[in-house]
């Protein structure tokens, strides 16, 4: 049953990284702090196999390790590199005069609940993790098969797995074929492909430097004589 686990997890994986190539890298970040998470586990129960009824300090240190890891890698590595792309897609795909236009893009292009299903996931993950670990931890002759336990690693083992595959299909989905890879402001700089956004100026007047004469009409309204061809408005 292990070989088949680890065959079955090696062809999602696979999958994956065949499906989504902008998010291969980001993927593997993902993948490395699941391996944390599972390590901490292990070793939280190899010290204490009723982890986490009397658990110590020691005990419980691995594990908040582990998710410090992961809380790293998934918030401060790939969810960053995931809204600076999608900052500079948005900028770039959908500049319009419109105000509102770039903000209904704004808002077409929210990672809210793509941040909440990173969040979940994680939970998902622990208690996953926890359970298959918890049902193999004590020693062969106290060894006893706990179907509530096997249960609980099934049905979030299934959903943290979806939730992965949303994680790694969304931003290919809302980004497409346009970017080639999803990198941070920062990678994108060493790398040399920064793109600064153009600063832009709305109802410049090039000639406003000069100083102008008011001409005032009978009833009060005050005109400059400016050539309407002298205003640029820029958006």
């Amino acid at each position: 049953m292990s070989l088949l686990s680890l065959i079955c997890w090696l062809g999602f994986v696979v999958m994956l990284w065949n499906s989504y190539p902008i998010m291969r890298e980001n993927m593997l970040y993902l993948l490395i702090g699941m391996g944390f998470i599972l390590f901490g586990f292990i070793r939280a129960h190899a010290e204490n196999p009723d982890f986490p009824t009397e658990a110590g300090l020691k005990s419980w240190t691995w594990v908040i390790i582990a998710n410090l890891i992961m809380l790293f890698l998934s918030t401060f590595v790939v969810r960053r590199a995931v809204v600076e792309t999608r900052d500079i897609h948005v900028q770039r795909k959908h500049a319009h005069p419109d105000p509102r236009v770039v903000d209904r893009a704004w808002k077409d292009h929210s990672l809210f609940a793509w941040s909440s299903a990173i969040a979940i996931w994680i939970v998902f993950l622990n208690i996953s993790f926890w359970s298959s670990t918890h049902s193999i931890a004590p020693s062969p002759g106290d060894l006893d098969f706990s179907f509530s336990l096997v249960l609980i690693h099934v049905l979030t083992g299934i959903i943290a797995t979806f939730l992965l595959l949303i994680i790694v299909w969304f931003p290919e989905f809302m980004l497409g074929a346009t970017e080639a890879r999803i990198q941070s402001s920062r990678a994108r700089e060493v790398s040399g492909e920064e793109v600064r956004p153009r600063r832009s100026s709305r109802g410049s007047v090039p000639c406003a430097i000069r100083t102008l004469s008011l001409l005032w009409t009978r009833k009060g309204i005050s005109r400059s004589p400016v050539r309407l061809k002298d205003v640029e408005a820029r958006g």
